[in-house]
């Protein structure tokens, strides 16, 4: 009789065991899976207007002179009539955009276009140009037009308030926001600063009053 009551006792403390260690091995697998859960839901990326997030964005008006880029032709009094008519002189930008100069079309510059001075490019510290289109970076306009991107190659450590060209593991390049570094992706620079046209389809419709037409 003793013998039969150990050996109930033995069966019922073995299958406690096993309920427990099922009971652990439970907890940590659901651990791990709450663990990437978390990871893919704390790391928000995002394009523009996105999470609430916007490019930096400049739109000129259409009445906006850019500046000009001018070449210098060489050093007065020491410049001869053939070399002040050497250099090819760049056309004017039309008022409400900008005018690209192509210099050496065969090296790694591709040309400049002048811009309009301000606090954001005066301290970009390393800035280059890259031309792409609007609905490319997700802004909404009334068209699709050419726009500037303004890139700070001196600024590659991440923040989440900024937008930063990314480079992929594929090695394709994408303007992206995240609130957390993003795993196997390159920061190349940081967008400083989007800057878009003035069509004329972006104007105003006239109302017919003088005093808000002429606004």
């Amino acid at each position: 009789m003793i013998s039969i009551q150990i050996y109930v006792i033995l069966i019922i403390f073995i299958l406690n065991i096993i309920t427990i260690n099922g009971f652990i091995s439970s907890i940590r697998y659901n651990s791990r899976l709450n663990k990437n859960q978390r990871l893919n839901m704390e790391i928000q990326i995002g394009r523009h207007g996105q999470n609430f997030k916007y490019l930096p964005t400049y739109r000129a008006n259409g009445d906006e002179y850019y500046p000009r880029t001018l070449p210098i032709a060489g050093t007065y009094p020491n410049i001869t009539p053939e070399e002040l008519f050497a250099v090819s002189s760049s056309p004017k930008p039309q008022l409400g955009t900008w005018s690209y100069d192509f210099i050496d079309p065969d090296g790694p510059q591709l040309g400049t276009v002048a811009l309009p001075g301000s606090d954001t490019l005066y301290l970009a510290d390393d800035p280059v140009i890259l031309i792409t289109r609007n609905i490319d970076l997700g802004i909404k306009l009334t068209e699709e037009v050419e726009v500037l991107l303004v890139i700070d190659r001196a600024v590659r450590t991440h923040d989440n308030e900024n937008f930063f060209l990314y480079q992929a593991p594929n090695n394709e390049l994408d303007i992206l926001n995240s609130n957390d570094i993003i795993p196997d992706y390159n920061i190349l620079g940081k967008v400083a600063l989007v800057f878009l046209p003035y069509t004329e389809s972006m104007r105003p419709k006239r109302t017919g009053f003088l005093e808000e037409d002429e606004e």
